[in-house]
């Protein structure tokens, strides 16, 4: 009995998308993998949509196509790693505590939405505290999800390939790095 209450709940585990801690697992991007499951919407896809009203960055500090070291641990295996620069946008960045449309537990303070992927979408910072609505579907779980402000500034957010620091499959079209969790790569 208890090996079978052990296997049922590793199984249920494993297909929510939980750490075995239980807590949410953070944002996991795609991978250039031609035999993806295209319908597993954890994942961020590989050809992203991008939000209406997103403003191009007519002269980023890290241009198109120019290589930078990400200094960010937003996803597993992504401090140190090396990206290429896809897009940069001139934007709002957020970051967020919600509730995933798809499960019970929270999330808290993920880095980063971007003020063209709320709801009030205005020009003006939103305060830390202010409720908004998520319209993004890079994360399964995110559209539709009410969250709170936790923190905001203003930036160039960058979209970005990279090969995660554990040597696994290239991540590509990650969405969002800020210009302060980049360096130049030496």
């Amino acid at each position: 009995m208890k090996k079978w209450l052990f296997l049922w709940t590793a199984t249920v585990l494993i297909l929510s998308g939980c750490n075995a801690d239980g807590t949410i697992k953070d944002q996991q991007p795609s991978v250039k993998n031609e035999t993806a499951d295209p319908s597993n919407q954890t994942d961020q896809s590989a050809t992203p949509q991008l939000p209406e009203g997103l403003t191009e960055e007519p002269d980023p500090t890290y241009a198109i196509g120019s290589n930078a070291t990400i200094l960010t641990d937003q996803s597993r295996d992504m401090h140190r790693a090396e990206a290429v620069i896809v897009g940069a946008y001139n934007t709002t960045a957020y970051a967020v505590s919600y509730k995933p449309t798809n499960a019970t537990d929270d999330v808290w303070n993920h880095k980063w939405v971007i003020k063209e992927e709320l709801t009030p979408s205005d020009s003006t910072n939103l305060e830390p505290g202010h409720q908004v609505t998520l319209h993004t579907d890079r994360i399964q779980g995110m559209e539709g999800a009410k969250a709170t402000i936790e923190s905001s500034q203003q930036t160039t957010v960058y979209m970005v390939n990279f090969v995660p620091t554990n040597g696994e499959d290239e991540v590509i079209n990650y969405q969002w790095v800020t210009e302060q969790e980049l360096s130049t790569t030496e």
